[in-house]
């Protein structure tokens, strides 16, 4: 088991990560306005409010792994963007935060996902806040 500490303001926190990735993921590709991506999806037969996670620039969606193993109660979904992880095939060669925007909605749409609960990591949640916009 690896262990980590994050500072968050003024507190100290200790997360404790799972030494080995899980092989949760049915895997898809979505092809979208910048490229074919990889969407990753842990199933499940909730009909609660999906979640959705984004990772920031230089990670892949394995970043939300401990998260994500903790989640049983609903379906989640990780993409890769254009670029990162699995999402190398196929991306049109400039793409920017707002293609990024437009992909994520994309998705959404492909999935037939009325609501999402959206998490995002730097890159991915910037994208997430343009979205919703």
């Amino acid at each position: 088991m690896k262990t980590i500490s994050l500072t968050l303001g003024m507190s100290l926190i200790t997360v404790n990560l799972p030494a080995q990735r899980t092989n949760i993921w049915e895997k898809t590709y979505i092809n979208t306005l910048v490229g074919k991506i990889a969407v990753f999806h842990k199933p499940s037969l909730s009909d609660q409010i999906p979640v959705i996670f984004l990772h920031g620039v230089y990670f892949d969606h394995n970043l939300w792994d401990g998260q994500i193993a903790a989640i049983n109660d609903r379906k989640v979904f990780a993409i890769d963007v254009p670029m990162h992880g699995k999402s190398k095939t196929n991306i049109k060669k400039d793409w920017d935060l707002d293609d990024c925007a437009k992909m994520l909605l994309e998705i959404i749409d492909s999935l037939k996902l009325e609501k999402v609960i959206a998490i995002g990591h730097s890159w991915g949640s910037m994208t997430i806040l343009r979205a919703a916009n």
